[in-house]
């Protein structure tokens, strides 16, 4: 069975206006939850240890998807997050695959890639991660572990790479071919 990380981009404009705000009994007791629920984070650095990281099985359980949303596009802190997250998913938790925001068909690609290692890094990025996400260090870190990941013989179930947006983007001009 395949357990899949998916990262979906959130736009603000679905956070409930201010007229909708909760009254105060509830921000009380949803401040009073967060503080008992909160687990820090001790990095974001991709390569730490994951002791940090812990909570995230009783959260994820059994499920075999999980989501992950970033409130903007290209801040890097939140893509640091989602490698690290997805690091920890694939070596704790068997995930082996993620699902990121860029063109379908242009992202077999990656997949092809961080399967069998062919190609230029770079080239692959531009052609396989689309809408100009190709240029954020974040996802070719995620792309280059995913890579180092399938390398090892050790590993025999391997990571897979998809895109879920539609095809093509004005920032690649490989996106027509």
């Amino acid at each position: 069975m395949t357990r899949l990380l998916a990262v979906i981009a959130a736009l603000g404009i679905f956070a409930p206006p201010p007229s909708a705000a909760q009254p105060d009994s509830g921000r009380a007791a949803f401040v009073r939850w967060a503080k008992q629920s909160a687990a820090p984070l001790q990095t974001l650095t991709l390569e730490a240890g994951q002791d940090d990281l812990a909570p995230l099985r009783a959260i994820v359980g059994q499920a075999t998807l999980v989501a992950l949303s970033e409130g903007v596009h290209a801040g890097a802190e939140p893509l640091e997050f989602r490698n690290r997250v997805f690091r920890y998913l694939v070596e704790h938790l068997g995930f082996t695959a993620i699902a990121i925001e860029s063109g379908l068909t242009e992202s077999r690609t990656v997949h092809d890639y961080v399967r069998t290692g062919e190609g230029d890094l770079g080239t692959v990025l531009d052609q396989g991660i689309t809408w100009t996400f190709d240029n954020l260090p974040e996802n070719a870190a995620l792309v280059r572990w995913m890579r180092s990941y399938n390398a090892d013989p050790k590993h025999t179930r391997k990571l897979n790479f998809y895109g879920f947006d539609v095809p093509g983007s004005p920032g690649n001009p490989f996106a027509n071919r």
